[in-house]
């Protein structure tokens, strides 16, 4: 990631949730990213709508920048081109965006287990 040039509007951003979309995770990518998301607040993850990955959810203990978030989302494996759009969307466009369904297929529900997580995704250790 380079240099985020932001408004004012951005700077004055406060997040108090990061979401993660993580593709094609191991199960040791999962149990990573939970547990290090754990030391800035409560994390929950489901399996995402295509089923090719998972969503991570963290409420954190503090709010963080709008540098701050995409900072942790980039080291924690977020989708690139995630992280890409809301560095570039206009302002008046969300970020963060994690879809409940997509081309007709659901999201699974949200679990605060990473093992069941992992069990559920079928991802090998």
């Amino acid at each position: 990631m380079g240099l985020i040039l932001m408004s004012e509007h951005r700077q004055a951003y406060r997040a108090s949730q990061i979401t993660l979309d993580i593709d094609n995770p191991t199960g040791v990518r999962i149990l990573s990213v939970w547990y290090n998301m754990q030391i800035i607040g409560s994390v929950e993850g489901r399996i995402s709508a295509s089923g090719n990955g998972v969503h991570i959810r963290c409420t954190t203990k503090t709010q963080l920048t709008y540098a701050e978030m995409l900072l942790i989302r980039q080291q924690h494996a977020d989708d690139a081109l995630r992280i890409w759009y809301d560095e570039t969307a206009p302002e008046s466009k969300p970020v963060m965006i994690l879809f409940d369904s997509k081309h007709g297929q659901s999201a699974d529900d949200w679990l605060s287990d990473p093992i069941q997580l992992i069990d559920r995704y079928g991802a090998m250790l």
